[in-house]
Order: structure tokens, then sequence, then C-alpha cells
């Protein structure tokens, strides 16, 4: 496993993965689902020094270098105000591992990575969140890497 971040030839599988972690919530109930959105906003997040992606990729033995590292994984992360002082934040736009590389701890390396970018830029903490569909596991990886629930957040259809 490889990762990295985000490329301009990784955004077709980028999307695809995007598309995956919107089946997998329950979003599809209450938010359309638009193509076109995702890859503008994928697009803006590789250009904008306020967002950083970073993917996962399965190394293959016999894939010549020209070829594209399969995508196991993609974690994206904008730079944020934080509502209740001057502190600036790293937030999760959005964390997707395909499930045939789930405990692989791609999602670690690429939080890992996230964090070092977010120090980097003068950040004071990281914002992750936690699907309510997502197995009982991935609270328990973040609470050992430090992590602490904050907050769940609700949704209604207007």
């Amino acid at each position: 496993m490889i990762v990295r971040k985000a490329e301009w030839r990784d955004l077709p599988e980028i999307a695809t993965l995007v598309r995956m972690h919107y089946d997998s919530t329950g979003f599809t109930a209450d938010v359309e689902y638009d193509a076109e959105r995702v890859h503008h906003s994928l697009t803006l997040y590789l250009l904008a020094s306020e967002c950083q992606m970073f993917v996962a990729t399965a190394s293959s033995e016999d894939r010549s270098p020209a070829e594209v590292d399969q995508l196991m994984g993609v974690l994206a992360v904008q730079e944020s105000d934080t509502f209740f002082s001057l502190d600036r934040a790293a937030r999760e736009l959005f964390l997707y591992i395909k499930p045939e590389f789930r405990g692989q701890h791609a999602g670690v390396a690429m939080i890992r990575m996230a964090e070092d970018w977010a120090r980097s830029k003068g950040m004071q903490s990281i914002i992750i969140g936690n699907h309510p569909l997502s197995p009982p596991h991935v609270a328990v990886t973040y609470k050992r890497h430090g992590y602490r629930e904050a907050q769940t957040d609700f949704i209604k259809r207007l």
C-alpha cells in the first residue's frame, strides 16, 4: 500500500470512490447525487491551497510503471474556521475505503498524512466524521489514535 497526495490522474477513480461512499450512507434518502457537481468539487479540491486529498493505492507486483495504481481509499480535508474559537481546523470532507481493502490501515495512514498537512499549515485540530452506518470498529480506531467523540449530525429533507 502506498499513501500519497491525490493527483489529476486519480480524479476518475476518486469520483468512483465518492459515489461508492454516497451509496453506502443514509444520504441517499435526502441528498440527490450529482456527478457533475462531484467532478467540479474534486477539481476545486485539487486546486485549492486550503484543501488536500490523499489516496491509498493497492500495489500490484505485475503492473508496469506506466500503469496507475488501483485506489483503495481516499480522504479529503479542508482548512476551516472553528465556530467557538479563533482556532483553525482541518475538517474531513469525506473518507472512504473500498470494503475489500478495509482493515489494512489505509484510513489511519491517510489521516496521519492529513494531520501532518494540518500541522504544516498551523492548524490546531482536525475533525473527522463518523457516519452512523459505519461499523463500530471505526469509532474505536479513531479513539485509539487520540480522537474523541464531539458531535453527531442529523439531516432532514425540506
